[in-house]
Parts: structure tokens; sequence; C-alpha cells
């Protein structure tokens, strides 16, 4: 990147929705509030005006990396809280970033048509207790027990995005692989995986260069380029 275009608003319908509208590379749609947020599959993403860290950036990503910038985006994101809040966070495939096993931040990589992919990134950041949806999120406050500053959380994000976009493309992208595996907790430990049509159960072994999850099942391994993943707990 050669740098950011940032643009702040106070109410939207939703960053991706403005983002997409507005599509040149580097441009981040930063909003206070939004209407109606949305995470994976048009779920809702809701916080109280304020208090989480809610943005869309539009990006180029030249070829293999376009594949990986889910991963990318995580690693991205887990190292900003890390540095910013010092909160310890790691890794769920597809798009989890979680901290104490309760999510924190979530990421969705949207691709209209064209060369430009929209990156929204939500983090949980100076949410109450009673803001959350349920016991499996929290956010910075809850685990730092002071607020954390957006505008330096934005700042980092967008850093280590800079960052890690650049050593995709000096090093190649298993340098992002490797860096979200060393991220994660979740490989070598069982997993379930919900598809519309049928759910799988298995142990999560791996992520490829394409950025899908390897699980090995009863029937063998298998390749998933998305779905829900729950971490099941061993008995």
């Amino acid at each position: 990147m050669t740098g950011w275009t940032i643009e702040r608003y106070e109410v939207v319908q939703s960053t991706q929705d403005v983002a997409r509208e507005r599509l040149t590379d580097g441009r981040v749609i930063v909003a206070a509030w939004q209407r109606a947020g949305r995470g994976r599959h048009g779920r809702p993403w809701s916080a109280p005006p304020g208090r989480a860290l809610l943005f869309s950036a539009v990006l180029a990503p030249a070829g293999p990396v376009a594949a990986i910038l889910p991963l990318l985006a995580g690693v991205a994101v887990r190292d900003a809280i890390a540095s910013t809040a010092g909160v310890a966070a790691e890794l769920k495939w597809p798009n989890d970033v979680l901290s104490d096993g309760a999510k924190v931040a979530g990421i969705l990589v949207e691709r209209p048509p064209g060369p430009f992919a929209v990156l929204g990134v939500g983090i949980n950041a100076n949410l109450e207790a009673v803001d959350l949806p349920g016991d499996w999120a929290t956010s910075l406050l809850i685990r730092t027990g002071h607020p954390v500053d957006l505008d330096a959380l934005l700042a980092a994000t967008l850093e280590q995005l800079d960052q890690w976009l650049e050593r995709a493309a000096s090093a190649g992208i298993d340098v992002i692989v490797n860096a979200w595996r060393e991220r994660t907790r979740m490989l070598g430990q069982p997993v379930e995986v919900v598809l519309p049509d049928r759910t799988v159960r298995g142990i999560a072994e791996d992520v490829t260069g394409s950025g899908a999850l390897l699980v090995r099942s009863p029937s063998g391994v298998e390749t998933f380029i998305a779905g829900d993943v729950r971490q099941l707990r061993i008995r």
C-alpha cells in the first residue's frame, strides 16, 4: 500500500456498503455506528455507538494474496489487538479473533466484480458485558479493565495490514499461512464444521495456501473453503 485514505462517518447503514460504492484502493470507511452492520452470511453485527472499532478497507490484492486475504487480515487484527491493548488473542478459522475463547473481533471479506476486495473489520473495543450478544463474545474493555483508544487501534490495524501485505508480496503467501498457524490453537483439536446440507466432525489438521481448512474425519481428510466451525471440548 502507498497509503490509506480514511473517511469517517458518525452513522452509516454499513461500512461495507459505503466502501462498495467507493471502490478505490486504500480507501477506509470508519463509522461510529452502523444501523445494519453485517458479518458472514449476512448475519447482523451490532454495537452501541462509539464503543467498537468498525471499518471497511478497499484493497486490490494481487494473485494468490486474494485467496488468503481472510487469513492475512486475521493475523493483522490479532497482532494489532496484542500491540495496542496488550490482550492475548488467537485465531479461529475462518474469520474470528478470540480472547480467552470468546470472540473479540470478526472479519468479513467481500469481492464485488472487478479487482477489488472489501475487507470489513469489527473489534469489540469498549463494550460492557451488557452490550454483548452472549458469553461467547468479549471485549477489550472486559479483558483489560480499561478503555482502548479507537484511533490508536485503527492505526495499529492498518499498519499491520500494510506490513503483512508487503510480506506476502515480497516473501510469498507461505509467510501468511505460517503466521496464521502460529496464532491459532485449533489445529490438532476436534472441531465441528456446519454446512448448509451436513455437519462434519473431525480433527482440524491444517490450513492450505488457498486459505482452506483441512479436517480429518472418519471418511478421510476433507477440504473446506467455507462453513461455520465450532471447537469441541475433549472429553
